[in-house]
């Protein structure tokens, strides 16, 4: 079974990351997202932007999009300070429904992109992970 980035943080830096929400509600969708998400670009969207921090410092940023009308709104809406993870890596109900998107933020960030999809409720929901800190550096976080 595939684990969480948060879980890979975790090891990583010996620590479980904090989850700090930006935004969650209302957002507009770009072309491509609503591409991956199988709707019109005007659609109402229901974005989360958080990042994960260890410690003082953020090493992952993500935005998480999915339709207003979406099944996924109310759970997405619902996570709080929770990780992503403790609903996409639980059991057999989500799969990852797109190849992975290469995204790039600058020149320095290394960003990725993917659709995901649960089968009990026949939701989506886009996911974009922006990696502040390279989880290869022998950095511990603090």
């Amino acid at each position: 079974m595939q684990s969480s980035v948060t879980e890979a943080i975790a090891a990583h830096f010996g620590a479980p990351p904090a989850v700090r929400v930006h935004h969650s509600g209302p957002s507009a969708l770009a072309t491509w997202e609503a591409d991956l998400l199988g709707c019109d670009a005007s659609t109402q969207a229901f974005a989360r932007h958080i990042t994960l921090d260890v410690g003082e410092h953020a090493v992952l940023a993500a935005r998480t999009v999915t339709a207003w009308d979406d099944p996924m709104q109310t759970y997405l809406a619902d996570l709080g300070d929770r990780p992503l993870g403790t609903l996409l890596f639980q059991g057999e109900r989500w799969a990852r429904a797109s190849a992975l998107i290469p995204l790039v933020e600058g020149t320095a960030t290394f960003g990725r992109g993917a659709r995901w999809h649960d089968a009990q409720s026949g939701g989506n929901l886009l996911v974009e992970e922006f990696f502040l800190t390279p989880l290869t550096d022998s950095s511990n976080g603090d």
